[in-house]
């Protein structure tokens, strides 16, 4: 999931957006340290964009009232081990939402206000479940024992999940065109040529 997240970064870091302000409010049961940091992660590095203090109702808040965030993805970063999780700016009205987590599963974020992260958020749910189906054959196909023959349904398995990934992406395009989650699924694709399930890769 790392890898996905710094290809799409990587492709949507730089778009612009018209809006001169932004207000992102997370929350995160049990994260109780003073600061909670916002970063891009470009070729394995963070870059913060931005760090908000613990207010008294244990919120943290990302705000400006003179300039918005570009358009992209970016991290959610936890001190003090840098854990962190997904989230989009993309085109919605305004650029003022709510997330919400917990330490338990950080994985698992609840939207508020902001149509394009429960894009984002239904998107890669569905990867991360495709991802796990695939882990088993995946790892069949990385043994050394098994002869080609031997792997060939493990293949099979692999291409068929990768058929169901793709079909998933040209409905979901095809759904939310306007979405710049579609974007983001629109231009990787045509960077990779195909959905690249067997390298491990959901995109």
């Amino acid at each position: 999931m790392r890898q996905l997240i710094l290809l799409i970064s990587l492709l949507c870091t730089g778009f612009l957006t018209a809006q001169e302000s932004h207000r992102i409010t997370v929350e995160i049961e049990g994260y109780e340290q003073d600061y909670l940091s916002l970063a891009n992660n470009i070729l394995d590095k963070q870059y913060i964009v931005d760090t908000a203090r613990r207010d008294e109702q244990g919120r943290y808040v990302f705000e400006s009232d003179t300039s918005a965030l570009p358009r992209g993805i970016y991290l959610v970063v936890l001190a003090p081990n840098n854990d962190y999780f997904q989230m989009i700016v993309g085109d919605d009205p305004d650029q003022v939402f709510t997330l919400t987590s917990s330490m338990a599963d950080l994985s698992n974020v609840k939207v508020d206000s902001s149509p394009e992260n429960e894009l984002f958020y239904t998107y890669l749910a569905y990867l991360s479940k495709q991802g796990d189906a695939s882990m088993p054959a995946r790892e069949k196909m990385r043994d050394t024992t098994l002869t080609e023959a031997e792997k060939a349904p493990y293949l099979d398995q692999l291409n068929a999940i990768d058929a169901q990934v793709t079909q998933y992406q040209e409905a979901f395009v095809n759904e939310h065109p306007a979405s710049f989650v579609a974007a983001i699924i629109s231009a990787n694709r045509a960077k990779n040529g195909s959905t690249q399930l067997v390298a491990g890769a959901l995109f």
